[in-house]
């Protein structure tokens, strides 16, 4: 193994990571601006990120192993490099974490306010419906009108 291969994976895993922030945050936008198929696209791109940061892991398994094996033989100053990348990637992973959290709340909010508008468009039905009716209260009070 190289001896920045490592920092060269995590570089690369956090620059994912930090593309995946800005798109949670745009996320976040089209939820401000009420723009749902905007957040679709971007839930989208988002899995298209996470595949590639799995495609990323995948590729360097042996890479890891052989850097916990090399590591008592690697430079301090690289170790520190190595983790402070992984200290940003931490730190990056748990906004994104948070976006994805007031996104559901978001959704469950948003979920409640369709219910509560099916059961208005539901009650609204039946008053409507009441209106066919030939005897109805309601529309004899409309013929007295």
């Amino acid at each position: 193994m190289k001896k920045n291969a490592m920092e060269n994976f995590l570089s690369q895993k956090l620059q994912l990571f930090q593309k995946m922030l800005g798109i949670a945050q745009e996320q976040q936008e089209s939820l401000n601006n009420n723009n749902l198929d905007q957040f679709q696209s971007y839930l989208t791109e988002k899995s298209k990120m996470i595949a590639k940061i799995e495609e990323l892991d995948k590729g360097f398994e042996s890479g890891l192993a052989q850097w916990e094996m090399e590591k008592p033989r690697v430079s301090e100053t690289l170790i520190k490099k190595v983790n402070k990348l992984n200290d940003q990637i931490q730190d990056t992973i748990r906004k994104i974490k948070e976006l994805q959290e007031t996104h559901m709340n978001y959704m469950v909010e948003g979920k409640g306010r369709l219910k509560e508008e099916v059961l208005k468009f539901r009650h609204d039905r039946k008053v409507v419906g009441r209106y066919e009716e030939p005897k109805s209260s309601a529309k004899i009070l409309d013929i007295k009108r």
